[in-house]
């Protein structure tokens, strides 16, 4: 490459071979942030997908905290095991990076979306788009005491999960309850 092109014949061969020193510099905001889950086998039952659901949606809070970006819009994407794909949205009234507020969302939209011809499950994913980085909030005077409470809550978890891993702290609603089934979980 180097007899051929001269010194840029190097510079092409170490980028065919996957080496670039230079620092990536996106070009543009993101969009959009989601997640989303391909099951290993088809879910058919409501509860096991909203605890699903409810992961996701702590994982994309906060992904959007962590990048000090807030979402105007939550989707919901399900994919059944027959392949029919259904998406649904929701604009919020105030952008938002609360879990809470994500939930009661992406539930809203979960509730909606799974009738019985999308059930089983094959994919589930839930995603945040028009974002913004504004934290401007229209202030309320009953909300406003639960709100702070709620991002204390968040900003907490954030920082256990990042001092101590994921898997450190969950949110209650995913723990299974003690069955006979599963003995060895703890209520």
């Amino acid at each position: 490459m180097i007899d051929h092109f001269g010194e840029a014949g190097r510079h092409i061969w170490r980028l065919a071979h996957g080496e670039d020193d230079r620092t990536v510099v996106p070009d543009r905001e993101a969009k959009s942030i989601s997640t989303e889950t391909t099951f290993a086998q088809d879910i058919g039952d409501r509860a096991t997908l909203r605890v699903w659901l409810l992961d996701q949606v702590d994982h994309l809070a906060a992904r959007l905290r962590q990048v000090g970006m807030q979402a105007r819009t939550v989707e919901l994407k399900v994919r059944s095991s027959a392949f029919r794909t259904r998406t649904r949205s929701l604009s919020l009234t105030d952008p938002t990076d609360s879990t809470q507020v994500l939930w009661q969302a992406a539930l809203s939209l979960f509730e909606r979306s799974l009738t019985p011809d999308i059930l089983p499950v094959r994919l589930l994913g839930v995603g945040a788009t028009n974002l913004t980085a504004e934290r401007t909030v229209q202030g309320d005077l009953f909300e406003d005491k639960a709100r702070k409470r709620q991002a204390a809550l968040d900003q907490a978890i954030d920082a256990i999960r990042q001092q101590l891993g994921a898997a450190a702290i969950q949110r209650g609603s995913r723990c299974r309850p003690k069955t006979e089934e599963n003995p060895e979980t703890k209520a």
